[in-house]
């Protein structure tokens, strides 16, 4: 069974209220919108998402080739296998070091070359362990997943394309969060005074065609371009599964 996944949207304003019970017309549009990329080089193997569509959060959007990143895996896993043995040789020769020095049958300097050996083996080891740890993180950088449920705006990659980590990273794909909408409200400086004391809070609605959704007040900010003495209330409302598209009609009401 496929998941419905919510929409998460934005709602610009087109009217300004002021009295309790108003309703504020204004339409739907994106509210959270991010470009993607990977941090790593590689050719794209494989881009199971196309625009319009809705993916869970964690979802596969796209992959790279990822022979080269396995087998890189593979070779720092043999390193760090290894430098541990080494490191355990290196270990027990200083252990025999201590008790032949103990007994007075290994001389000063030779006990000492002994740690040292101990030491610059335990060096390797946790080198090797950090590039296997590089090595794990380039595999897993190399599949781009959904960092929240999300719908597919832009794909800006296929299959046999080379990303190269060197340069600036290409944006691959572009997504939207699901399941939320904001509504920025402006009004004037004795109503964002009045909510002020509501920050966070709920009991606010917002209509959608038929539908209605709680609400709380977010955020208060300035009105863009910081001239006059307008401000933004940001009303946020969560609309589950439901999947009004941008330029949809809606409305807030005040408490």
């Amino acid at each position: 069974m496929r998941r419905r996944l919510p929409w998460l949207l934005v709602l610009g304003v087109l009217s300004v209220p002021a009295a309790a019970g108003q309703r504020l017309e204004g339409r739907l549009h994106w509210a959270r919108v991010v470009e993607l990329s990977v941090p790593v080089s590689g050719v794209v193997a494989e881009v199971p998402v196309r625009p319009g569509q809705r993916v869970a959060r964690g979802g596969v959007l796209l992959r790279l080739d990822q022979r080269g990143f396995r087998a890189a895996r593979e070779a720092a896993r043999a390193r760090l296998a290894g430098r541990e043995a080494d490191l355990e040789e290196a270990r027990r020769e200083r252990d025999r070091a201590l008790e032949l020095y103990e007994r007075t049958v290994l001389s000063d300097h030779e006990l000492q070359l002994a740690r040292i050996a101990h030491t610059q083996a335990e060096a390797a080891a946790a080198e090797a362990r950090a590039a296997l740890v590089r090595a794990e993180l380039e595999l897993e950088y190399a599949t781009l997943r959904a960092p929240f449920d999300a719908v597919v705006l832009e794909r800006r990659a296929e299959p046999g394309q080379t990303v190269s980590a060197a340069l600036a990273p290409p944006v691959l794909l572009v997504v939207a969060e699901a399941g939320r909408m904001a509504l920025h409200v402006p009004v004037a400086s004795d109503v964002a005074a009045a909510l002020r004391s509501r920050l966070g809070d709920g009991g606010f609605r917002v209509r959608i065609q038929d539908r209605e959704y709680p609400a709380r007040l977010q955020a208060l900010r300035p009105a863009a371009g910081g001239k006059g003495e307008g401000v933004v209330a940001v009303f946020v409302a969560e609309t589950g599964d439901d999947r009004p598209w941008p330029g949809t009609p809606a409305e807030v009401i005040l408490p």
